[in-house]
């Protein structure tokens, strides 16, 4: 497996702040700690995250045991897109409990860690162009691959942007992000294989 070099997001990347009270990197940042604590300290709570299976079902006590702690305003249901918010938050808990503990590496590119555990693209694919009841499945299937591959953890935010971009039916961004994450991929994949090039003619 290759190894995913870190590097910061662009500083321009999108945060969407306002809509659910913390800017993204906030509330991602604090439902990556929370896991940690339930991946040491509440195995049966990280099981339920496991469980879900957004948009259709959420009613895990400690996804919105989670929320409350992470992120109170996405509960609160007179927001527009409420459910689809509260959806796209149900995919961020999800991957990362099924992930954990390597569920959150801030500086990671999803794509480049995908490349570096060597995802098929017809399977990258296949997630970009998933869109509504879509997402979730091609979501999970990537996170159960990464952690079947046991490699780095990826930086959650772009992704967790995606989703909401998705959840406000914001389509531009939602492409522009899924865009981003391909760059990332093939940039990746490329450099992984000049370098095995290299060491195979060394």
């Amino acid at each position: 497996m290759s190894e995913v070099a870190a590097k910061p997001l662009d500083p321009d990347m999108p945060d969407a702040v306002g809509k659910a009270g913390d800017p993204v990197p906030v509330i991602v940042s604090k439902l990556a700690g929370r896991i940690k604590t339930m991946e040491l300290h509440d195995r049966g709570g990280l099981a339920g995250l496991r469980r879900l299976n957004p948009p259709t079902q959420m009613a895990s006590p400690a996804f919105y045991a989670l929320l409350a702690e992470a992120a109170p305003t996405v509960l609160d249901d007179r927001r527009e897109n409420a459910d689809r918010e509260q959806a796209a938050w149900a995919m961020v808990a999800a991957g990362m409990a099924i992930l954990a503990p390597r569920h959150h590496a801030p500086g990671r590119p999803l794509g480049a860690v995908l490349a570096g555990a060597g995802l098929h693209e017809a399977r990258l694919e296949q997630f970009l162009r998933a869109r509504g009841e879509r997402l979730w499945p091609t979501l999970r299937r990537l996170c159960r691959y990464l952690a079947a591959q046991a490699g780095p953890a990826f930086d959650w935010r772009l992704l967790a942007q995606l989703l909401l971009a998705e959840a406000r039916r914001q389509d531009d961004q939602a492409e522009r992000l899924r865009r981003r994450i391909a760059a990332d991929y093939y940039r990746a994949r490329a450099r992984n294989e000049r370098q095995t090039v290299t060491e195979e003619g060394s």
